[in-house]
């Protein structure tokens, strides 16, 4: 990873089937067009970030003869209008990240999922802008289609996140990117992002 001026940062992509693939960091994000309505993908995107997903090798090395990896500058928290994450965690933790993710970007709307038969949450806390109810079978039918669409494992928190980014995907007018995390909120999964 190169920091350029004004803290952008250098990413590689490439396109794996039909997602994109980009490496941040320490981390891999990865694109999930199926959770867009077909009608909005050219200006919703939505992304996936996780714990434990490695960078693959055809991204960590720099092979200036292959076209199909690009190098993209760009600052990945002020390129993201909505971050997605669960309520599972320690809830001082998430609150914690959730502050980290203001002071970086002010702009940022923060939504979390939360379970609609377990509540963490009775309203929107400091620095949160929308908490939204999600069914335990709303997670499930989530993980299943992330598995099945994108080839990756989740456990309800990756569920929760799943079904508020679509449901956002659905009803956002404008250009929007919305940051999924598909684990825990917690400092760990910042810090891939280098924030």
């Amino acid at each position: 990873m190169k920091i350029t001026k004004g803290n952008n940062f250098a990413m590689k992509s490439s396109q794996q089937n039909s997602r994109q693939v980009v490496a941040v960091g320490n981390s891999q994000i990865t694109s999930l067009p199926f959770l867009v309505p077909q009608n909005k993908r050219s200006q919703v995107k939505i992304w996936a970030i996780g714990n434990g997903v490695s960078c693959p090798k055809s991204l960590a090395k720099t092979n200036h003869n292959d076209n199909s990896e690009k190098e993209v500058a760009i600052n990945p928290v002020q390129a993201i209008n909505y971050f997605v994450a669960s309520s599972n965690g320690d809830i001082e933790e998430i609150l914690s990240c959730v502050m980290k993710l203001k002071q970086v970007n002010p702009c940022l709307k923060i939504v979390i999922a939360d379970s609609e038969e377990f509540p963490r949450f009775l309203g929107a806390p400091p620095g949160v802008d929308l908490v939204i109810p999600v069914s335990r079978e709303q997670s499930l039918a989530a993980t299943g289609l992330l598995a099945n669409k994108a080839g990756f494992l989740s456990g309800p928190s990756g569920g929760k996140a799943l079904c508020s980014s679509a449901l956002i995907a659905n009803h956002v007018q404008d250009h929007s990117t919305i940051m999924t995390a598909i684990t825990n909120l917690n400092h760990q999964l910042l810090e891939q992002l280098n924030i």
